[in-house]
């Protein structure tokens, strides 16, 4: 969203006045970069299979930052389903909207404890994660 708005702002250049040239550059180069930098954020979970370690990561301009967890040995995967119902916070202006959402969580289980949990929108989805999981444990 930055980016298109730094965008407008340099094509804004052509209907300005002369003085305002270099305010507008610094605008519009500013709005780019900062939009640029947030098209770049991103977070998740990470697993090294070779180590038995995952993280959960953050991750902004390339550089990914998170700590190392040990994973103990996996012992079984399960898929669960999961519905919840979630609604906006009421403001007296908008109306109050909920709705009714369903995910899939792939469950990592060793010595009976619950290790490590990921989410997923589409069963799909899950199920190419668990045969990916389930390859890289090998």
């Amino acid at each position: 969203m930055l980016f298109a708005v730094g965008m407008l702002a340099f094509c804004s250049l052509f209907f300005v006045e002369e003085s305002a040239f270099s305010k507008t550059i610094w605008v519009g180069l500013g709005a780019c970069l900062i939009g640029i930098m947030l098209m770049t954020i991103s977070s998740g979970i990470a697993l090294d299979p070779k180590t038995n370690r995952y993280r959960h990561y953050d991750s902004i301009l390339g550089f990914t930052s998170g700590q190392w967890e040990t994973l103990p040995p996996i012992e079984r995967m399960e898929m669960v389903q999961h519905s919840y119902t979630s609604q906006n916070t009421p403001n007296g202006i908008s109306p109050t909207f909920s709705s009714k959402n369903l995910i899939y969580k792939v469950v990592l289980i060793s010595a009976e404890k619950v290790e490590l949990t990921l989410d997923f929108n589409h069963e799909m989805e899950a199920v190419l994660a668990m045969e990916r999981i389930q390859e890289l444990m090998r």
